[in-house]
């Protein structure tokens, strides 16, 4: 008895001293153990009688030492709401003192986390606390012509390039416009799947929204349980099956049952959409997935089938829209430039291509010098940078909520433009604006990111037109928004916003379009009549509120990061300097320095690429930098030439004569 007592107290005695060389083991008691160290005589693996019964321990012998670690880690536990412990989760896991229930389906054992996919058959198998999802994968394919690979559930598209970027050997990335869509760049080719989520296991107030740019659900906290021979604990309905039962789901996306042990739900995989979230239907009785609208009618012009929402001109006044079959027109009011141009000094001159008559000035000795009366234009874009009412020119990189314009005496107001700016994703301290509001007396319209649109927070399908109030349409990449009174946006659903108000409003308005009193110098005068010789001063003087905003990064105190071009790859860059270069020395810049103060602003080289590396879509930041100079080149018409190349480069219908 006494010989059987010391050895054993040997044996404890050599296990500490084993024990201690494993840095997890001592860190994780509250007080360190005291003994020596066990020595070796030969580098390599070390067995020991004690250590071999005990697989999670793998001991080796090093310069004359014995160390000992685990040989498992453990899977984090965050989120799993049937936890097991003791016996149970050493039945899964021998080496881990706690295991989330895994799933268990047609004799494969799946891990909670865990994955399998068929690619034979495009299903996939998704454990999440003992709940197996089971969906079929949904395809898409970003390109033409897609290559079949057999063996595998997915097409390919040759090359690994994804919406203009180059994606590396093996990354993954998620589609843009629909998180569930998950692609990856393998054996240089491209292929995208979209996968169901699985179904959680934890009670509704445990489930969090996924994250912005995220796909999927997922469970907080965590919860211990027993496994119950036979049974299958479901916490979404709080309630124990036993196997064979069906689980009522309250939506027609799934079906679940309890087989041995695990819930087994089947679940629908919804498509890729192509129209708007916005624009999504209700899902019909008895069906799992929404539905995009059906295309609206087409109408007929001379024979000839135009599509929805498309803008044509009648005659050089008069434009129209189709709008699900039946054809809107509307003409342009020419009376305000006629009433307004002074008989004694100007006449009324027709030139190519405008509907109204021009005010020109006259003048005995040189014939007639042309003063054209047009729209004056504010111009908020990218960073942003803002050009006036009255043609100044200035950066501002404020990320709040300001009065872009608006009527500075509040009894008489009919209308208040405002613009939300934020940083860039990804590119902190720089600005762009992010949404547009405008405020009238009946109604108040968002305009969003990716050409969205709310009416009174109800988001519309566009073209949207209430007569006497508001009509939107959609033209080319661009929003043409005109509103009562002559006041009219152009809006890209990117960072770009052009305000047009008519001579009415001189000496009328605020904000940051300026005062439009015809004088430049002074338009840097914010609120109550203040004069700032600092355009972040009076950027934040008009700032609506929101206090505690973020101090602007200002280019006057050469506070800005470093160019976001340092980040694009050699093959985009040489493209975007080609480009920008084609901006500066096109013919049509000689032309418009004759009209516009400092129009370098928009082919500068450094300015025109750094807005090019910022886009995610540099072909399409390309257009809309190209439009915006054809519309301030654009009162007298003379850019066809320009006009006709960014028409034939961009697209059809990318650029329109007029707005009005």
């Amino acid at each position: 008895m006494l010989s059987s007592l010391l050895s054993w107290l040997w044996r404890q005695r050599l296990a500490v001293g084993l024990l201690l060389l494993s840095q997890k083991l001592s860190a994780a008691a509250d007080e360190p153990l005291i003994g020596s160290l066990v020595t070796c005589m030969e580098d390599g693996p070390y067995t020991h009688p004690i250590t071999a019964s005990n697989p999670c321990i793998s001991c080796y012998c090093k310069s004359g030492i014995v160390n000992c670690e685990y040989v498992q880690d453990c899977p984090s536990s965050d989120g799993c709401h049937n936890l097991l412990t003791g016996a149970s989760a050493k039945a899964i896991s021998p080496c881990c003192p706690k295991v989330c229930l895994g799933c268990t389906y047609n004799n494969i054992t799946i891990r909670s986390g865990e994955t399998f996919q068929d690619e034979n058959s495009c299903i996939s198998l998704q454990c999440h606390g003992g709940v197996l999802t089971k969906s079929r994968d949904v395809c898409y394919a970003p390109c033409k012509n897609p290559k079949r690979i057999a063996g595998k559930c997915c097409p390919v598209c040759e090359g690994c390039v994804y919406k203009n970027k180059v994606y590396s050997e093996g990354l993954q990335f998620a589609d843009n416009k629909d998180p569930c869509v998950r692609c990856q760049c393998k054996n240089g080719a491209v292929s995208c799947i979209k996968r169901s989520c699985p179904q959680l296991n934890c009670p509704p107030g445990s489930v969090q929204q996924p994250a912005r740019g995220e796909c999927c659900s997922t469970c907080g906290g965590s919860r211990q349980t027993f496994r119950i021979k036979n049974s299958c604990l479901y916490h979404p309905l709080n309630m124990l099956f036993r196997d064979g039962s069906n689980i009522t789901q309250p939506d027609n996306c799934q079906s679940c049952y309890c087989e041995k042990g695990s819930v087994i739900c089947q679940k629908e995989t919804c498509p890729r959409y192509k129209c708007r979230e916005s624009e999504l239907l209700p899902p019909a009785e008895g069906e799992c997935c929404p539905k995009c609208p059906p295309p609206k009618k087409k109408c007929k012009l001379d024979g000839e089938k135009i599509k929805h929402g498309k803008v044509w001109f009648k005659s050089q006044c008069t434009k129209c829209t189709c709008l699900d079959g039946s054809t809107h027109c509307w003409t342009k009011d020419c009376s305000s430039v006629i009433i307004n141009c002074p008989k004694k000094t100007h006449e009324l001159q027709y030139i190519g291509g405008l509907c109204c008559p021009q005010c020109v000035e006259t003048n005995d000795d040189t014939g007639f010098i042309p003063c054209f009366i047009f729209q004056p234009l504010a111009l908020c874009f990218g960073d942003p940078h803002y050009r006036t009412f009255d043609g100044f020119l200035y950066t501002f990189q404020g990320t709040c909520q300001y009065t872009l314009a608006e009527q500075c005496d509040p009894a008489k107001r009919t209308f208040s433009i405002q613009v939300k700016n934020s940083e860039w994703p990804d590119k902190t301290q720089y600005a762009f604006t992010e949404s547009v509001l405008i405020v009238t007396k009946h109604l108040e319209i968002e305009l969003q990111q990716e050409l969205q649109v709310k009416v009174n927070t109800e988001i519309v399908t566009l073209p949207y037109i209430k007569l006497g109030h508001v009509s939107i349409i959609q033209k080319g990449y661009s929003l043409a928004v005109s509103i009562s009174l002559g006041v009219s946006l152009i809006w890209d659903g990117n960072s770009y916003v052009e305000v047009s108000v008519p001579q009415r409003y001189k000496n009328k308005m605020c904000g940051l379009c300026g005062n439009y009193n015809g004088v430049s110098e002074d338009d840097l005068t914010g609120r109550n009549n203040v004069n700032f010789s600092n355009p972040d001063d009076f950027g934040k003087s008009w700032q609506r509120g929101i206090s505690n905003c973020a101090t602007p990064l200002s280019i006057y105190t050469n506070q800005l990061p470093m160019s976001s071009c340092l980040h694009t790859n050699t093959e985009t860059l040489t493209w975007i300097d080609n480009k920008c270069e084609e901006l500066k020395r096109h013919v049509v810049m000689s032309y418009c320095r004759t009209m516009i103060r400092d129009i370098s602003i928009y082919y500068n080289s450094d300015q025109c690429a750094e807005k090019l590396c910022f886009c995610r879509d540099p072909t399409l930041c390309y257009c809309k930098l190209a439009l915006q100079l054809l519309r301030a080149c654009q009162p007298l018409e003379r850019s066809t030439i320009f006009r006709d190349e960014i028409t034939a480069y961009c697209g059809i219908g990318a650029y329109t004569n007029r707005i009005f």
